[in-house]
């Protein structure tokens, strides 16, 4: 007989309920349809994930879950306990308290604090991506601007590189292949693009 999802989530219920309701009023049930268990939901962002273990089914298993990060992103350790089944409610909450919470909540503070910085990096790269937009429209813009990358292309004779650091205040600039005025009128086009154009003029006079 094949054991379907809602099985299991009303096997794990009463006793994540018990658990939840030891836990106090800062803690809830979160349910999905495909899941195999329950969630227990902090309002600091805790979430475990408590389910019947199916190697043993008279033991339980609840890990600590994280928020979604970029996959290029490094991995924080997993946080996992598991508890005999018929245990009360009472019970297993001691051993989430005492077994898991205390490095699990360490590390997801760790990773909201990585996340939290991240958006701020982000929001800063669009600042210093918008005042670029001052380069004239000689050059043309291929490169991954999501990423704090730009790589612009003057007028086919050579390329030049910005990339974004707005953590450090600065911003890196690479030209590849250009000649001395060519690399003036990069450095004129980011500082202002009205003088840009009138060395341009000048040059080609």
């Amino acid at each position: 007989m094949t054991t379907t999802n809602d099985t299991l989530r009303n096997e794990i219920r009463p006793i994540a309920t018990a658990v939840v309701e030891t836990l106090g009023e800062r803690w809830t049930l979160e349910e999905q349809d495909y899941s195999t268990g329950l969630t227990l939901v902090n309002d600091t962002g805790a979430r475990l994930f408590m389910r019947i273990n199916w190697r043993d089914e008279s033991r339980v298993v609840i890990s600590g879950e994280y928020p979604k990060q970029p996959m290029y992103t490094h991995s924080p350790v997993s946080h996992e306990i598991t508890v005999a089944r018929t245990k009360s409610g009472k019970a297993i909450a001691g051993d989430i308290l005492r077994r898991l919470l205390p490095e699990y909540l360490t590390d997801l503070r760790s990773v909201q604090q990585r996340i939290a910085e991240r958006e701020v990096r982000e929001v800063r790269e669009v600042e210093v991506a918008k005042s670029l937009e001052v380069v004239p429209e000689t050059l043309r813009d291929f490169g991954d601007a999501s990423r704090g990358l730009h790589r612009w292309e003057l007028r086919g004779v050579g390329e030049f590189t910005v990339i974004l650091r707005p953590e450090q205040e600065t911003v890196v600039l690479k030209l590849t292949d250009l000649t001395p005025e060519e690399a003036q009128v990069v450095l004129l086009a980011l500082q202002d693009n009205r003088r840009a154009q009138e060395f341009r003029a000048n040059m080609e006079d």
